[in-house]
């Protein structure tokens, strides 16, 4: 039989959810009912069905034999009626009622009935004193009788004193029950007014916290309606204010009254430090939160059934629930729709998601937090997604390859330009010794065509590799930018069949620049509307890709207008598109994407004149 040390005992429950209070639990109770029986219990719990058989109520009149206190809760079931309770209260004086279903409350009931318990032991107590006071009392007046005259004058102050200590002991439980049913300063304030005003006359109470209370101790010395004590608080043996009491000035307080008082504020010493680390807690709970929420990554707390047990904002804003509708279901439903868990999981150790509906990856920070050997582990999670970055890093892998493959180039360019020249020398010769007549002369006008345009790309090659700010800032006209670029590009669009259709205005624009930052620039945006519409020519059967790219001469301004039709299809030309951006700022123009015109994409850049 398991030893019966503590002062609640619940009879007939085969489980309980883990408490804080020490119990004695016994589901099969009868055959040890006479053992319990001589047991000294403040809080007896049991099943309705337990109370209602005559064993339990043999043993429930003997607890309440030796303790009178005894204080009794049932745990109701979801079948038992209203008229089935009402017998058992008639029965037996039940505290509390708790649901046999949901015993998460059933510890806070306890200690409610021990407390209780604790008042009812504390007013037996007393009404015993005053019963030993009382039978004094009369053994004294007996004994005074026969000297009247002689004890008169004592026998009135005994029965004054037994008054006040009568009066003081009721104020004093209503005193701390005051204190402990006080959720703030100024509600204890009032209570304690309204428990000891009948008893002490005060005309007024404050607690007043340092340095507050020693002002107020200078200007009491000053001429006052009232007689003031005060009574100092302490927390953790340093002062921290006093306990105010006012009265009338014919009233001054007696030695008697100021020892009371300092009891009273002995108990509200307690009580204010009980508030103050309530608040405390509270504080710390709310700080806790905000900074819980304030992280910008998806964070969640998960068992290890993958439930949700707790979650911040960033990780409900991207799963698009509440709080309640979140907690309980599995992460990995609400946040990547999926139908199990996630095949790279790992819970307590760091690793990469790799989502595919959504082609997102996120680095996950998985930690176990420390909690009671008893309950559940539970894990801390944070979801960092590393997509952009990723491809970020991707692409600067791409560029510095192809800044490789320019580098290579520009060398192979040189080693091409000279034998070029040499050609195009040979080929002028040869022309100067033909006649226009000769059936070789258009041949030979056609080879040095050749010669000259294969020079001109070559020339186009090593400027476009070249240094951007190793030429001259001068004066430039832009249409030789756009044919420049164009140039560039001419190859790669005749290579993917893409029209490119380029509309100049017939006179000069004048602009003052560098001719291969500019270049590199109108380079860079068309090269962004060639992927995408490589991208979507890939992608889409029949689809006929298309550029248009006009120079407009405006009042203030040079407008270039971008269009292809790749709409639907996303560049991932992002770093060339800054590039392109930061070149554009840098002289004061301004560059906008996104603007749509079905079928066909926009984007817009501006010079100033």
């Amino acid at each position: 039989m398991p030893a019966l040390n503590s002062s609640v005992l619940i009879l007939g429950l085969p489980s309980l959810p883990a408490m804080q209070i020490g119990v004695d639990s016994l589901p099969s109770w009868k055959p040890l009912a006479e053992k319990i029986s001589r047991g000294a219990y403040d809080v007896l719990c049991a099943p309705f069905d337990e109370m209602v058989t005559p064993q339990f109520e043999h043993l429930a009149q003997q607890l309440k034999d030796r303790n009178p206190s005894l204080q009794m809760v049932l745990l109701s079931q979801p079948n038992n009626s209203i008229e089935d309770l009402q017998k058992i209260f008639r029965k037996y004086p039940i505290f509390r009622i708790s649901n046999i279903s949901a015993l998460t409350t059933l510890e806070r009931d306890i200690v409610h009935c021990l407390e209780e318990a604790q008042m009812a032991k504390q007013e037996r107590e007393l009404e015993s004193l005053v019963q030993e006071q009382n039978e004094k009392l009369t053994l004294l007046y007996q004994d005074l009788e026969e000297r009247v005259e002689k004890r008169q004058n004592f026998l009135l102050e005994a029965r004054r004193k037994t008054y006040v200590a009568n009066a003081r002991w009721e104020s004093l439980k209503e005193a701390m029950i005051a204190i402990y049913q006080s959720a703030s300063t100024g509600e204890m304030e009032q209570n304690l007014l309204r428990a000891l005003e009948p008893t002490l006359h005060l005309s007024s109470l404050r607690i007043l916290f340092a340095p507050q209370d020693q002002f107020f101790s200078q200007q009491k010395r000053q001429a006052s309606p009232y007689f003031v004590f005060q009574a100092p608080l302490f927390r953790s043996q340093d002062r921290v204010g006093s306990l105010v009491f006012l009265r009338e000035t014919s009233q001054p307080f007696l030695r008697e009254e100021t020892d009371f008082l300092l009891r009273i504020a002995e108990a509200v010493s307690l009580a204010l430090d009980r508030q103050g680390k309530l608040e405390q807690s509270e504080t710390l709970k709310e700080q806790w939160q905000v900074t819980f929420n304030a992280v910008s990554d998806p964070v969640s707390l998960i068992n290890q059934k993958y439930e949700l047990v707790q979650t911040n904002s960033a990780f409900l804003k991207k799963a698009g629930l509440s709080s309640d509708q979140a907690t309980g279901q599995k992460c990995y439903q609400v946040l990547f729709q999926r139908e199990s868990p996630c095949p790279q999981c790992q819970l307590g150790k760091n690793f990469r998601l790799d989502v595919g509906k959504s082609k997102s990856i996120y680095d996950v920070y998985s930690q176990q937090v420390p909690v009671e050997p008893l309950q559940t582990t539970v894990f801390v999670n944070l979801y960092h997604d590393v997509t952009e970055q990723i491809r970020m890093e991707r692409k600067i892998l791409e560029s510095a390859r192809l800044a490789e493959i320019g580098t290579i180039g520009s060398s192979i360019a040189h080693e091409l330009n000279n034998p070029l020249g040499g050609i195009l020398s040979f080929v002028q010769l040869i022309k100067m010794d033909l006649k226009k007549e000769d059936a070789l002369y258009e041949d030979i006008l056609a080879m040095e065509e050749g010669v000259r345009r294969c020079k001109e790309i070559i020339e186009n090659l090593l400027g476009f590799t070249r240094d951007p700010m190793a030429d001259q800032e001068k004066d430039l006209d832009l249409r030789e930018v756009i044919e420049r670029a164009i140039k560039i590009v001419e190859l790669q669009t005749k290579s993917r069949g893409i029209e490119l259709k380029v509309i100049l205005p017939s006179e000069p624009c004048s602009f003052r620049g560098h001719l291969n930052l500019l270049s590199q620039a109108v380079r860079n945006l068309l090269q962004s509307s060639i992927d995408a519409l490589i991208a979507k020519t890939d992608n889409t059967k029949g689809f006929h890709p298309s550029i248009e790219l006009r120079l407009e001469n405006k009042n203030q301004e040079y407008l270039f207008t971008l269009l292809d039709n790749s709409l639907g299809s996303e560049s991932t030309s992002t770093l060339s598109l800054s590039v392109a951006g930061q070149i554009i700022h840098d002289y004061g123009g301004q560059l906008e994407f996104g603007a749509q015109s079905k079928p066909f994409k926009i984007t817009k850049f501006s010079l100033p004149r």
